[in-house]
């Protein structure tokens, strides 16, 4: 096949146009850094963001040096500004994000030209990684068979928790935490505070039937006793009453007596006092009536009533046993 003159042309020397754009393309490509990489003046800002990171961590004030760790990391991505940004994480009592970041920080492919330092640094956070995996508290649901109202809906400090990780073990951080379970329309909820190396399981379950019936049982049990003891105290209380109002009438009736014009002599003060007593013992004697009559009526009306099946109305409630906190409800 014969080649045209204009395709010798081009082949022989290529316009003008052509050379320039790739001049431009090689300045470009030998100017620009590589993707992700940063420059000598962002390296600068990352080291004077450390510096400032570990003064501020020797002060005490962790969470601003948090913040220029993190801030280094963000530019850098290196093993030594990960490594120190999980120690202050740690430090700060977030075990799980600390831990996190020393196995990112060990992940990092660290090249042969690279300074000894990541590699150093790349040691030092899988140590910290592996000792923050025995530190870091463990939560475990355990939702037995037996449950009823299906499967339960869990959140933990707001964070609503999927169907598949309540059968794996969480990690949380050392502190107070707050479990919600849901069964259907029954919800309860627990605190709980972890400390390290805690292992905590959590039942997540409905009462049984039996169970139901003992809890209201005892439950209006309780109520009823603390009723019928108001009760008795508030009859007692009126008894004693009406006794020393009657004393303090008679002791007032021998007073007036000997009294002439409200003017009582020297021998009648001795029944003048003993009617001032009694009267006084008489109002406080019927004002515990009043209050304890209360109580009693009050607990009374509070205590739950059994149905025709010996059931009682929904109730929720949480359970805590030894080393179990479970969520407990009867319908």
């Amino acid at each position: 096949m014969g080649v045209s003159r204009l395709e010798k042309e081009w082949t022989a020397s290529p316009p003008g146009w052509v050379w320039g754009l790739a001049f431009v393309g090689a300045a470009m490509t030998s100017a620009a850094p590589a993707h992700g990489e940063p420059t000598a003046n962002d390296k600068a800002g990352a080291h004077a963001l450390m510096a400032e990171g570990r003064a501020l961590r020797n002060q005490g004030n962790l969470t601003a040096a948090l913040q220029r760790f993190q801030s280094a990391d963000n530019i850098m991505r290196a093993p030594p500004s990960g490594l120190e940004l999980a120690r202050t994480q740690d430090a700060l009592g977030r075990l799980v994000e600390a831990r996190a970041t020393a196995r990112r920080v060990v992940s990092i492919q660290v090249l042969p030209a690279d300074p000894p330092a990541f590699q150093e640094a790349q040691s030092s956070a899988g140590t910290l990684a592996a000792q923050l995996d025995e530190r870091i508290p463990t939560v475990k649901f355990i939702v037995p068979d037996r449950s009823s109202g299906g499967a339960p809906v869990v959140w933990v400090d707001g964070r609503l928790l999927s169907a598949a990780s309540l059968a794996l073990p969480l990690r949380l951080d050392p502190g107070t935490h707050h479990v919600v379970a849901r069964f259907g329309e029954l919800e309860g909820s627990q605190s709980l505070v972890l400390r390290e190396r805690d292992y905590q399981p959590i039942v997540l379950r409905t009462a049984s039937t039996h169970e139901r019936t003992h809890a209201s049982a005892e439950e209006g049990s309780r109520w009823r006793t603390v009723g019928y003891v108001g009760l008795g105290v508030s009859g007692a209380a009126f008894v004693t009453g009406a006794v020393a109002g009657g004393l303090a009438w008679s002791s007032k009736r021998t007073a007036e007596v000997g009294c002439a014009d409200s003017r009582c002599p020297p021998s009648t003060w001795n029944d003048v006092d003993h009617a001032r007593t009694y009267a006084s013992v008489s109002t406080l004697a019927f004002v515990t009536s009043a209050v304890a009559l209360g109580v009693g009526l009050g607990a009374l009306a509070l205590a739950p009533a059994p149905s025709a099946a010996g059931e009682t109305t929904s109730r929720a409630r949480p359970q805590v046993g030894l080393g179990l906190v479970g969520v407990e409800g009867t319908f």
